[in-house]
């Protein structure tokens, strides 16, 4: 019954806000504004109360020109799509591999040629600056066509954050020249052909070390 009253309470805000706009033009408000774009050159006007659209942004710029007698309020939200590009294995202070078993019989396996729908990633991080490092995050990615079914880590890990679909595992502390492993347990549940993200590690407060492996994809 409650839900009821807030989604018709809803309504009735709705088409009251509907009601009051539509008289904004004969009020003391002022009439609706008139809105001019130009975007690239290209020209368009709206005289609605409310006025969206699209556009490629990828390296445009536009410019919004109100020719109306009321304000205007304007609300950009960017979307992106991640770049997939490949990503070479990089070590500044955090060396980073990882491995891959069989669920089954514990024999290491490629991710390339899957013979069943379980394995295990292990993912090293290890300690090459010399120096402890304070505050690590590792962050695990899967392919789109994976899911995580449980993780773990060695006795260094203080915290895991884990998902559907990737693995959040943090360290207080990493000793010089000591490592750490997450390991997680992986239904490859759909097929098909996948970008496989790096895997990057990096000192929470220091922007000088960080670490990544490689990415990939798979079929």
């Amino acid at each position: 019954i409650r839900l009821r009253w807030v989604f018709i309470s809803l309504v009735y805000c709705v088409v009251k806000h509907t009601r009051v706009a539509s008289t904004i033009s004969e009020s003391k408000y002022g009439t609706l504004s008139y809105l001019s774009f130009n975007i690239n050159g290209d020209n368009v006007s709206s005289e609605k109360l409310i006025w969206r659209n699209s556009y490629n942004a990828k390296g445009k710029s536009f410019e919004i020109a109100n020719k109306g007698e009321s304000n205007i309020h304007v609300v950009c939200v960017n979307t992106y799509k991640a770049v997939q590009d490949s990503i070479r294995k990089i070590d500044s202070g955090l060396d980073i591999t990882v491995r891959y078993y069989s669920a089954t019989n514990g024999s290491e396996v490629d991710i390339n040629n899957l013979t069943e729908n379980t394995l295990r990633a292990v993912v090293s991080v290890r300690n090459t600056t010399g120096s402890a490092i304070e505050s690590i995050a590792l962050t695990h990615i899967l392919p789109a066509g994976w899911e995580v079914l449980k993780a773990s880590g060695s006795d260094e890990v203080s915290y895991q954050d884990v998902r559907d679909d990737r693995i959040y595992t943090y360290v207080d502390k990493l000793n010089a020249a000591s490592a750490f492993t997450a390991t997680i347990d992986i239904s490859a549940t759909y097929e098909g052909s996948y970008y496989v993200p790096a895997i990057t590690a990096e000192a929470m407060y220091d922007n000088k070390v960080f670490g990544c492996t490689s990415s990939s994809h798979i079929k």
